[in-house]
């Protein structure tokens, strides 16, 4: 049934906690808002309300999913970190795959997809805008426009990032700021503990992060990934020297790089 339908039949008469839409003309352009952070949430909608759409929102992957298996929707935005369950990237393979006209606009800190999402270097197909990108409203109006009219732009990664990491060190990062140990790390990527704390000094190196009694680097990288100032190299169709390299008999005894 798609959401005019629906409209129709009274089901959209009124708002809860998961989902608001805004009463409007049964021609009217919906779209669905997929954030966990309530203050983003609201500009978007306020945004998209403007743009004369009629809203209905998500503040995780679970509320979003039970509302697309409702309605239909001519354009989704959807944040990549999603909180601690699963990331965005679970709504837009969905959408993609079972509601091929719904435009999407993947809007995020940050600069690729590979640091939420490991492995995953790009999303073909969507509108791709960081957060730091957006100045005001008309912005973000004028990117949901492009992808409806299917001009969107799909580069990933502002050329101005600060910093560039390889898929390898992209990965190590995303694990480190969900809170995982080297050891977690070295279970989650199938490599030795040893070649996990090579990568960490080689990911510090790249972030310019030098040691200090008075200050964790393991913090400061979180911090530099939570700013949306990383771009993401596109992988080499080589084996990437960070997860196979000969560490040798170095050994480190960093606490921050053998946490």
């Amino acid at each position: 049934m798609s959401l005019a339908e629906t409209r129709k039949s009274g089901r959209l008469g009124r708002d809860d906690a998961s989902a608001d839409i805004a009463t409007g003309h049964d021609d009217a352009r919906y779209a669905l808002v997929v954030e966990d952070h309530a203050l983003t949430r609201a500009f978007v909608k306020d945004v998209l309300v403007r743009s004369r759409f009629e809203v209905m929102s998500a503040g995780d992957a679970a509320e979003a999913l039970a509302l697309l298996d409702e309605f239909d929707f001519d354009v989704a935005v959807v944040d990549l970190h999603l909180g601690q369950g699963p990331s965005g990237t679970l709504i837009i393979d969905r959408l993609q795959s079972d509601s091929e006209w719904t435009a999407v606009v993947v809007l995020t800190s940050f600069g690729s997809p590979s640091l939420v999402d490991i492995g995953r270097e790009e999303i073909p197909g969507v509108e791709y805008v960081q957060k730091s990108q957006i100045t005001g409203g008309a912005d973000l109006a004028e990117a949901v426009e492009r992808a409806t009219s299917g001009r969107f732009r799909t580069t990933v990664g502002s050329e101005g990032s600060e910093y560039v990491l390889t898929p390898a060190q992209a990965a190590i990062l995303s694990l480190i700021a969900r809170g995982l140990s080297n050891d977690a790390i070295a279970v989650e990527l199938d490599m030795s503990r040893r070649a996990v704390e090579h990568a960490i000094r080689r990911l510090f190196r790249a972030l310019n992060l030098e040691p200090h009694d008075m200050t964790s680097r393991r913090i400061q990288a979180v911090n530099i990934y939570r700013t949306g100032s990383i771009r993401v190299a596109r992988r080499k169709p080589v084996h990437d020297a960070t997860a196979t390299c000969d560490v040798g008999s170095e050994i480190d005894t960093d606490a921050e790089i053998q946490a």
